[in-house]
């Protein structure tokens, strides 16, 4: 379209320039008027269409900043939960071993369970998009398997507790934390600089 249009310009000024030329002499004002309009409105035309074309070409990338912004937020959210999971599996423990359980933890099964639950409110449509499904999924299963583990064996403390789960707890934190980092290069990637100071840290 925008091709078509500068070669129909440049055709209809080299067909004027090519008669004003060779009628030079002969033109009276009312002719050099009427010549003058009608560039004016060739001029107009390709004016319009410039402006339209940079209005829709602004706006479009206005429109893809935004939704990098909106993609870096979910990558965001899911980070934090993923920081969050990898942190209660060390605390949560913690608490176990020590009877301390009203320190941060007071119900370590209820709190992976509200994890789960909160995995799988993500909305759906948007985790296909991000590509990170699998993820979702599997931090899902993580925040289940550890809730059913303090809730099967809620009466055992101390180091009996640690002693009977420490190298499950321990796998699921080292996959957590390595899904919470890929998760922080992610939202830089995708919104560079824009959250920075948000991003989950480890223990």
């Amino acid at each position: 379209m925008q091709k078509w249009l500068w070669s129909y310009a440049v055709a209809m000024l080299t067909i004027g320039g090519i008669v004003v030329v060779q009628n030079l002499w002969d033109l009276t004002k009312s002719d050099w008027a009427s010549w003058a309009q009608a560039i004016g409105t060739v001029a107009a035309v390709i004016g319009a269409f410039l402006v339209a074309r940079y209005q829709i070409a602004t706006g479009k990338h206005e429109n893809a900043a935004l939704e990098q912004i909106s993609h870096g937020k979910d990558l965001l959210a899911l980070q934090h939960l993923a920081a969050e999971l990898a942190q209660m599996c060390v605390l949560a423990n913690f608490e176990k071993s020590n009877y301390v359980e009203q320190t941060i933890y007071p119900d370590a099964a209820m709190e992976f369970r509200n994890v789960a639950d909160m995995l799988s409110k993500f909305p759906v449509v948007t985790v296909v998009a991000l590509g990170e499904m699998e993820t979702v999924l599997h931090l899902r299963r993580i925040a289940i398997k550890a809730a059913l583990i303090f809730e099967r064996d809620r009466d055992i403390k101390g180091d009996a507790f640690v002693l009977r789960h420490r190298a499950v707890f321990a796998t699921y934190r080292t996959e957590c934390q390595q899904v919470s980092i890929r998760l922080q290069t992610c939202v830089n990637a995708v919104a560079p600089e824009q959250f920075t100071n948000k991003l989950r840290t480890h223990l």
